[in-house]
């Protein structure tokens, strides 16, 4: 039987789940390193701090939202944004002029 690197198990693991989280990879020992390595060599993107995917997995418009939702595991996304999310009314969420 071969052995997996922990580089290849990470890949697998990202492959499977479209995320991963650092917190998580570190707690079924693998060193951080190995996730600085990933995302020099191009074989994984940083999103969001302590959050990492593949860089061709596929992006939805939602993305904003699921990143919120799970830097924040119990909160609420509500108002304009979930409406938006479930389809309902006609207005826009609000968009900054910012790049």
């Amino acid at each position: 039987m071969a052995t997996s690197t922990p580089s290849s198990w990470v890949l697998r693991i990202a492959r499977s789940r479209r995320a991963v989280r650092r917190k998580e990879l570190t707690a079924k020992g693998v060193h951080s390193q190995v996730l600085s390595r990933l995302v020099e060599s191009g074989a994984l993107e940083r999103v969001a701090r302590g959050r990492y995917r593949l860089p061709d997995a596929p992006t939805t418009e939602y993305h904003g939202l699921a990143l919120a939702a799970a830097s924040v595991p119990r909160g609420v996304i509500c108002l304009v944004s979930a409406l938006s999310f479930h389809g309902i009314g006609t207005q826009l969420p609000h968009e900054s002029g910012l790049p």
